[in-house]
């Protein structure tokens, strides 16, 4: 595997855990928001345009979101289900991880199989 690619399957395989992280974190901060708001009596939605507003961009970057996991885990599948280095249990062991922790087994993956393992060389195959 190239150079190139090790680095492109690097960044991917931590695109799902930094997504989902900033995904909860602004959804967090718009709750303390709404709630420290309410508190002090600042919250007022005259227009609700902000709230509007919000809620178009948590929709708008949830599905980019979801598009960047899926494309993640697709591309992941595909490299697992190519590996000739790994066994059959090994494989599915690694794709039920996907399917449950779909942030940890990419990085998992990414590090054992594609970092850990020297390539082969051409005599040995």
């Amino acid at each position: 595997m190239s150079k190139t690619k090790k680095i492109w399957l690097g960044v991917l395989s931590f695109s799902p855990l930094v997504v989902t992280t900033l995904f909860i974190g602004i959804i967090l901060l718009f709750y303390a928001k709404i709630i420290f708001g309410a508190i002090d009596g600042s919250l007022a939605y005259s227009d609700g345009r902000e709230f509007i507003f919000f809620a178009v961009f948590l929709i708008i970057f949830g599905l980019l979101m979801n598009i960047s996991i899926y494309l993640t885990l697709i591309i992941f599948i595909i490299c697992i289900v190519k590996n000739k280095r790994i066994g059959d249990t090994a494989k599915i062991l690694y794709l039920v991880g996907m399917y449950f922790l779909y942030t940890i087994v990419p990085i998992v993956y990414f590090f054992i199989e594609i970092i850990g393992k020297k390539e082969e060389t051409a005599s040995n195959e």
